[in-house]
């Protein structure tokens, strides 16, 4: 049975949103600096469609899956939002109107 368009969407979302953050753990671990050339906040559009076809899963047919897919979409987001607001790893433009602070750790 081949699984509905949903779905495999979400599984697509999911793949998208754990490598991108594999990346991220890679690039904290082997550069100091703590700028980039894009915005970490930029995860936020993929997670929230995958936060949204989890809410629908989730009600719509009653499966952890929805619950599940709810649960990495709320991850993606304050991980991406915490690593904004702390310093953590900022486009380059807002480092410097920030003042180029220091990466925390």
């Amino acid at each position: 049975m081949k699984p509905s368009m949903p779905v495999a969407l979400s599984y697509v979302l999911v793949a998208l949103m754990l490598a991108f953050w594999a990346y991220v753990a890679w690039r904290l671990t082997n550069y100091p600096e703590n700028h980039v050339g894009w915005s970490i906040l930029w995860s936020l559009a993929p997670a929230t469609l995958l936060g949204t076809l989890g809410v629908f899963d989730a009600y719509m047919h009653r499966s952890a899956r929805g619950l599940w897919l709810l649960g990495v979409a709320l991850a993606s987001m304050t991980l991406a939002a915490a690593l904004y607001h702390f310093d953590v790893l900022l486009p380059y433009e807002v480092w410097l109107k920030r003042g180029m602070p220091d990466r925390p750790f």
